[in-house]
């Protein structure tokens, strides 16, 4: 979430929406805050809007005064690089992470927010951090000038078997409803891409 004072303008850009992309790009502007970097405001144990809020109320802002654009992404490609994000875990420190799409996918679906970590990497989708009135746009029709993977290619992408292509299309029903993507679409596309 990256806030600017002096024109009343709230960014948010939720976790595999071009976080990083957006950190590093407003990074030396001093106009702009990045509460990501507030240690004790980023580790409230909150998700979506709720953190918004709670963020704003603890920071003497009045939202309604704000201007606020929130990025969202293909449902298929924020699924999936959150996948592909988490298979950087597989390591001691974190052995409990599912190891295949299908099962990575079942976890999102359970939407357990005990852990804030995969919450907000995997499983808060975009659409929880919708503030209504909110100007939408899809990170897929931006032209970042600063694109950051924090993925290495190295990560495969993996295959969407009949599976997982029903658990993601449960997962995304109110995502496509809310910001009109076709996840038949998005599913045929991500299959004839994936290298």
């Amino acid at each position: 979430m990256l806030v600017n004072d002096s024109e009343k303008q709230l960014l948010i850009v939720p976790m595999k929406c071009g976080s990083s992309s957006y950190r590093t790009l407003y990074a030396t502007d001093p106009q702009w805050t990045d509460f990501s970097k507030v240690q004790h405001l980023d580790d409230l144990p909150l998700t979506g809007a709720a953190k918004i809020y709670k963020i704003f109320e603890l920071t003497n802002r009045n939202i309604n005064e704000y201007s606020t654009t929130l990025i969202v992404r293909d449902p298929v490609q924020w699924l999936v690089s959150g996948y592909r994000f988490l298979q950087l875990m597989h390591n001691p420190r974190a052995p409990w992470y599912p190891k295949s799409i299908s099962s990575h996918l079942k976890k999102v679906y359970r939407d357990d927010r005990s852990d804030l970590f995969f919450s907000d990497h995997c499983s808060v989708m975009p659409d929880q951090y919708y503030i209504k009135g909110c100007n939408v746009q899809r990170l897929e029709q931006l032209n970042l000038s600063v694109k950051e993977n924090t993925t290495p290619d190295k990560i495969p992408y993996p295959k969407l078997d009949e599976k997982s292509i029903n658990l993601i299309t449960k997962i995304t029903k109110n995502y496509c409803q809310l910001f009109n993507y076709n996840i038949e679409k998005s599913i045929k596309y991500y299959n004839k891409e994936i290298p």
